[in-house]
């Protein structure tokens, strides 16, 4: 319990540096209503669900980590998001050790799936946390991008099997039919 009260008093703060840098029109991941936190165990060792774990915990983390990477296109310009102080470096380092962490707590009886590749995800979660702590303490904005690519390859591969989505719950919507001046030409 103190480890999870821990975690959650890093996202906060890595949340809250995050929020002071990013500007007002950095996207965030849409969260569902929200629903009660519920614990449940044995008195004493009261842990969250999977799905709260990753919706209080996992991925404020990563999304934290994620606005630390990569660029912005602005038309003429790119802006990049690598961190430029020590406070956010700190962010960073806060948010690649939270998602590390919280891979081993996918492994915890109560949560686990006797899947194999259950355990390779969140494996490969738990490197890719690792890599963005390394990146973070050594001030790499390449390692950062490269770690948060290997956390979201992880994720996405957990979620297509275990989170299956119907056409209709996609939050994206299909991209308009191009114009038949811009389609490819088919060779005769």
């Amino acid at each position: 319990m103190k480890l999870i009260l821990a975690l959650a008093a890093a996202v906060s703060l890595a949340a809250l540096g995050a929020d002071a840098q990013a500007p007002e029109d950095t996207p965030r991941t849409p969260l569902p209503p929200q629903t009660p936190v519920v614990p449940y165990g044995q008195p004493g060792k009261s842990m969250l669900t999977v799905k709260d774990l990753m919706r209080h915990v996992l991925n404020p983390a990563a999304e934290t980590f994620w606005l630390s990477s990569g660029e912005v296109d602005e038309g003429e310009t790119t802006r990049q998001r690598a961190p430029t102080t020590e406070a956010r470096w700190n962010v960073t380092l806060a948010a690649a050790a939270t998602v590390m962490e919280s891979a081993n707590l996918l492994m915890m009886d109560g949560r686990a799936i006797a899947d194999p590749q259950w355990a390779r995800w969140s494996a490969d979660m738990n490197k890719a946390g690792l890599a963005g702590i390394k990146a973070a303490q050594a001030k790499d904005a390449d390692g950062v991008l490269v770690a948060g690519g290997d956390m979201f390859d992880a994720c996405r591969a957990c979620h297509v099997k275990y989170i299956p989505r119907k056409p209709e719950d996609q939050v994206y919507d299909p991209l308009p039919e191009a114009p038949e001046d811009a389609k490819p030409k088919p060779k005769r």
